[in-house]
């Protein structure tokens, strides 16, 4: 079996989900109450309700779009390789956290189980900090020689700081109100997850133009490298929103960006676009850098 058929069955295979979820239903149909606990705070206790009816629709859609999302991401790949299947994974693990989670509300409905949501938290940043590690690690590029350095631009995301700072402040008065429990520890792992992002967004990506080629950085980590002579064209271009912000791209296509304006670089390898509210300087950068002699 190819790369290929192996990888369109595991694509195909997360609609699977969805005969489960109604099987799971089926079974258990006649023994639910009519009002079912659909909703849980960080404690476990219910906190919202609705109809069988409406939670078994609901959480068939929730699981359609996920299988649907990953579904038009990953069939976009053209060559897939080994370390995407790491992406597979993810989604994976988001449906089987779908499922468990139903399975958590189905049996405190009929058991009055308690329901334990520090397995959910744990899983989700599993998964995430797997994704992240392989997005870090994967087609970096090789590192360029040592050269003189002839310019260094900075795209922050300070601006997108105040959408973390919300969530940031509700689970810090959560994880105070919790017992020492896995779920607090579970908390307080995703607060550490949100504060280091905050982080990394405050730096924001540094381009530094060598001799030798482009160095994507943030916080000293090289991201990528692009060397001078992979570069067959640049050009200022705009970033829609629909494409989403930070470290984007998978495949021969990547980008780093936090806004709606940039330079789009074409290489021998694919593309990469590099977001900054002043693209002409990027641009002036890109062109002293191609005139310069290694």
């Amino acid at each position: 079996m190819t790369n290929r058929t192996r990888w369109n069955w595991s694509i195909a295979a997360m609609w699977l989900v969805l005969p489960a979820l109604a099987l799971r239903y089926w079974q258990v149909w006649d023994r639910l109450p009519i009002s079912i606990a659909s909703h849980f705070n960080a404690a476990g206790r219910p906190n919202g309700w609705m109809t069988r009816e409406g939670s078994v629709l609901f959480v068939i859609c929730i699981s359609a779009f996920i299988a649907a999302l990953g579904t038009l991401i990953l069939t976009r790949l053209r060559k897939p390789e080994p370390a995407w299947f790491a992406i597979v994974g993810f989604f994976y693990v988001i449906l089987g956290v779908i499922f468990y989670g139903n399975e958590s509300v189905l049996a405190y409905n009929l058991y009055r189980q308690p329901v334990n949501v520090a397995p959910i938290v744990f899983a989700v940043l599993l998964a995430v900090g797997a994704l992240t590690a392989m997005v870090l690690f994967t087609r970096r590029g090789h590192q360029l020689p040592a050269g003189t350095v002839l310019a260094e631009e900075v795209h922050s995301g300070r601006g997108w700081l105040v959408l973390f700072a919300l969530p940031l402040i509700i689970e810090l008065l959560v994880v105070t109100r919790l017992p020492n429990s896995p779920t607090r520890i579970a908390m307080i792992a995703s607060v550490l997850v949100l504060g280091t992002l905050a982080v990394f967004m405050w730096d924001g990506f540094h381009y530094i133009f060598t001799d030798s080629g482009i160095e994507i950085r943030m916080m000293g980590f090289r991201l990528r490298s692009i060397s001078k002579q992979s570069i067959r064209d640049y050009q200022v271009d705009s970033w829609s929103a629909l494409g989403g912000y930070g470290i984007r791209g998978i495949g021969d296509r990547k980008a780093y960006v936090f806004g709606k304006r940039g330079v789009r670089i074409t290489t021998s390898d694919g593309e990469v676009f590099l977001g900054h509210s002043q693209p002409q300087q990027l641009i002036r950068d890109l062109d002293v850098m191609k005139g310069s002699a290694v």
